[in-house]
């Protein structure tokens, strides 16, 4: 059974940047996160973001709070980009136990999504550009590759063979990785990435390049199609016009330089 008893609330949805939304989730119940206050210099045309077109298009400031703890380095101004959707769009929750875990919620009806935008990074400060940098660097670090052969050596009655280590040499890296690669491949094995981990692989793909098409991305990654656009999506846009046209870009809050 659906509760429908909030159909008439009228809800916005935003698309925020990760790291903002990040520390949200974890501020406590009831702080301030911040202020949203309309522009003077507002347009009046339509404004298209990654979540899809809106029309009607509004421009806000939101100033973060001093009271919610947010980190130093963090940019306290964004731009607020809204619009209203051009279709209709519901917004629905799946039920579960509540608070107390004594009784279970039905599904329900929350709202209608009245407008619909999302929040972008102004000028990022020098110290939150380092803090970008030293996350693509620690991604771009591949763990060293090591190989274990057996040496046929018994070490007593009911102990098991033992292994020598070593550590493999550039060309026995190269080969262990090509030799995996070709072999899922023909078992059509591409196990899906975990999120965190697939989002430190993409920033250390385009610490590499500024441009990427999707395909090569895929290629690189080893992860399908939709699994790798939702997360790349989060981070990156497509380039609409020049010779880098279809390709992705890193966001503008996501650029170092």
């Amino acid at each position: 059974q659906l509760d429908t008893s909030n159909h008439k609330e009228r809800l916005w949805l935003m698309k925020v940047p990760q790291f903002l939304a990040d520390h949200w989730q974890l501020a406590g119940a009831g702080v301030p996160l911040g202020s949203v206050t309309l522009d003077e210099n507002r347009g009046d045309s339509s404004s298209s973001g990654s979540g899809g077109a809106v029309s009607g298009g509004e421009s806000f400031t939101l100033r973060l709070s001093d009271q919610a703890s947010y980190p130093p380095e963090l940019p306290r101004e964004y731009a607020v980009n809204v619009g209203t959707p051009t279709g209709a769009m519901y917004v629905f929750s799946s039920g579960g136990d509540t608070a107390d875990g004594k009784a279970a919620r039905p599904p329900a009806l929350e709202g209608k999504v009245e407008r619909k935008g999302e929040v972008l990074a102004g000028k990022l400060s020098h110290s939150y550009k380092q803090l970008l940098a030293a996350r693509t660097e620690r991604a771009a670090l591949r763990p060293e590759v090591q190989i274990y052969e057996e040496t046929g050596r018994e070490l007593g009655k009911g102990q098991s063979i033992a292994k020598e280590k070593k550590v493999a040499g550039k060309e026995e890296k190269r080969k262990a990785v090509g030799i995996m690669a070709r072999a899922n491949k023909r078992l059509h094995v591409t196990p899906e990435m975990p999120r965190d981990q697939l989002l430190d692989l993409l920033f250390a793909k385009f610490s590499e390049h500024k441009f990427w098409h999707r395909k090569d991305l895929m290629n690189e990654t080893g992860q399908k199609q939709n699994h790798l656009t939702e997360i790349l999506e989060e981070i990156a846009e497509r380039v609409r016009f020049g010779k880098n046209k279809g390709e992705y870009q890193l966001k503008s809050e996501y650029r170092s330089g």
